[in-house]
């Protein structure tokens, strides 16, 4: 059975949409959060869509590949090791490429303009066979901030906490 007793919720009323981030997923992102040294990193989100295709649940977000480059404020993710792992979730748990996942350190969760750009270029791109990505930042300062969009028909959608 999927799911668990913990986890956040996102929507987007406009586009009656869920997304669920499972525990396993927000036990990462506290992690990625509390370990954070300063600089921008990243990678992908792994989950599914339900049948019926209004909700996406998070269910992982993978390591930073090693060959991905970063500093205080870009990031440029790499690709190391991320076919192998989708081959291995979609053989076993009938899960994929969501889209994407980053750290603001220490500022706002607010996508930039090249956060912006890059999500539309990978809605576009059939390598990634993902016309809806999302995009899951992580912000704030002392306290955790996570924002969620979502790229549809080619606009922007902000999705709001339902915690």
């Amino acid at each position: 059975m999927r799911g668990s007793d913990s986890m956040m919720q996102y929507v987007c009323d406009e586009l009656e949409l869920l997304v669920e981030i499972e525990n396993k997923a927000i036990k990462q992102i506290q992690a990625v959060f509390d370990t954070s040294v300063g600089i921008e990193t990243g990678g992908i989100l792994i989950g599914y869509y339900t049948v019926k295709r209004d909700k996406a649940v998070i269910t992982e977000l993978s390591e930073t590949p090693s060959d991905s480059k970063c500093g205080v404020n870009w990031f440029h993710r790499g690709i190391e090791g991320l076919k192998k792992l989708l081959v291995e979730r979609w053989k076993t748990r009938d899960e994929y490429y969501l889209g994407e996942w980053h750290i603001h350190p220490f500022s706002s969760p607010m996508p930039s303009g090249i956060d912006r750009m890059q999500m539309i270029s990978i809605s576009k791109d059939k390598r990634f066979n993902c016309t809806e990505p999302i995009m899951l930042i992580i912000g704030g300062g002392k306290q955790l901030e996570i924002l969620i969009s979502l790229v549809f028909r080619g606009g922007i959608y902000t999705l709001e906490s339902c915690d």
